[in-house]
């Protein structure tokens, strides 16, 4: 036996087709509704029978909604337009918040996001190799020498040396 194609013609050149799967082993006998449809009908395979086809219209809506309104977090947002009884719109608008306070969990551990003050725990280490704009303050360059690297910062045995300058007029003097 031949793989036979179902095809619902369009026109000549356009089609809708329907093929059985590559995956099925043995026969499918479907029977179809001896009824017409109405409108919003769509074929499906009976519950009873899974063979048997029928004519099931389409769910436009279930059921009445009456309100609905929004809640979020008072510190956090403005609620404009909750609830609604017939029809309209919710917003949602950040409120003023201080002025120098950061979005973030909250300190020590996990939790809900809220607005408060940064601390230095919320900044990583970062290498001095990742700063490259900016200038920093004299007092956090560091003092002193330790086994790789040596600051002069505001060390003050560095400003008391009298160096004398290898070059004169430009030029390098031996």
């Amino acid at each position: 036996m031949k793989q036979a194609i179902l095809q619902l013609l369009v026109s000549s050149s356009i089609w809708t087709s329907l093929r059985p799967s590559s995956a099925q082993t043995s026969n499918i006998d479907y029977v179809a509704p001896a009824i017409t449809p109405t409108e919003l009908q769509v074929l499906r395979a009976s519950s009873g029978s899974p063979t048997q086809l029928e004519w099931a219209t389409i769910a436009t809506g279930g059921g009445t909604v009456t309100s609905i309104a929004v809640t979020a977090p008072a510190n956090e947002f403005n609620v404009t337009g909750s609830p609604i009884s017939s029809s309209g719109t919710i917003a949602l608008a950040w409120k003023n918040q201080a002025q120098n306070t950061v979005f973030a969990a909250p300190v020590g551990g996990a939790g809900a996001p809220s607005f408060r003050s940064l601390i230095p725990a919320d900044i990583p280490a970062l290498d001095t190799a990742k700063i490259s704009t900016g200038i920093f303050d004299i007092a956090r360059i560091p003092v002193g020498t330790t086994s790789s690297t040596v600051a002069a910062g505001n060390d003050s045995r560095f400003h008391q040396q009298n160096t004398a300058s290898p070059c004169q007029n430009g030029k390098i003097v031996r």
